[in-house]
């Protein structure tokens, strides 16, 4: 997909002085997905690009962008081989579910808090617990495995 600073570039291939200054792109900011239309100098907030997106210093608080994915991509890794990982970076506010424990598809094994708003992480299918890798209270990167479940019945 190449990083946001890579799409912007590309959309001003072929620029032309009297064409609209607008561009619009997809952003994603946690599990929300939102297009926006980029106007020159029309952002007023100090910004800085951040790996594949950008972050956004605007009312006290630093809003991390990056272009959309797909939907389901962190679920279809989880998938693959059960490993839950946060997709952002936050606080872990609980962890309902203990290792041993049988767990339904969609069932919520941990729940990050990040910017004023709770994320659940939950079983990618029905399984066992095999691991829960943070404590409440801890701080998470995004992309760390904060739990990891074993498809089957307990």
């Amino acid at each position: 997909m190449g990083s946001l600073e890579g799409q912007l570039r590309r959309r001003l291939e072929g620029f032309r002085a009297n064409a609209a200054p607008v561009l619009e792109i997809g952003l994603q900011c946690g599990a929300r997905r939102q297009r926006i239309a980029l106007v020159p100098r029309a952002v007023s907030a100090p910004t800085t690009l951040a790996g594949a997106g950008v972050v956004v210093f605007a009312d006290g608080a630093a809003w991390r962008f990056e272009p959309a994915r797909a939907a389901g991509d962190d679920h279809a890794a989880a998938e693959a081989d059960g490993s839950v990982r946060s997709p952002i970076p936050g606080v872990v506010a609980a962890t309902p579910v203990k290792p041993g424990q049988a767990v339904t598809r969609g069932q919520a094994l941990v729940v990050i808090e990040a910017m004023k708003t709770e994320h659940s992480l939950t079983a990618p299918f029905e399984g066992v617990v095999q691991a829960v890798r943070v404590s409440v209270g801890e701080q998470v990167d995004e992309g760390v495995v904060v739990a990891v479940v074993t498809k089957g019945e307990g």
